[in-house]
């Protein structure tokens, strides 16, 4: 658990049915021999059809409290986004 945390992001349009995203994020983890968390992360998100999107996410995480034997972890996912 975290006992504070901050975060910010902002997203480009770069087309109507585009979106590239940024974030940076940092949490002070409860447990004080745990050093603090980073967290570097970029998505696009592409317009397949009027209803469905995908949306490719990299994220880096310095020092991750959940995983404190590691200095840096990277996590790569693809959204899949229905609208209805």
């Amino acid at each position: 658990a975290a006992r504070r945390a901050a975060s910010l992001g902002f997203q480009y349009y770069p087309k109507h049915s585009q979106s590239l995203g940024v974030g940076v994020g940092w949490a002070e983890p409860s447990d004080k021999s745990l050093d603090h968390e980073y967290v570097v992360e970029a998505g696009y998100k592409v317009a397949i059809t009027p209803q469905l999107s995908i949306m490719p996410d990299l994220q880096v995480v310095f020092d991750p409290a959940n995983n404190p034997d590691e200095d840096r972890v990277w996590v790569f996912s693809l959204r899949t986004i229905f609208a209805f």
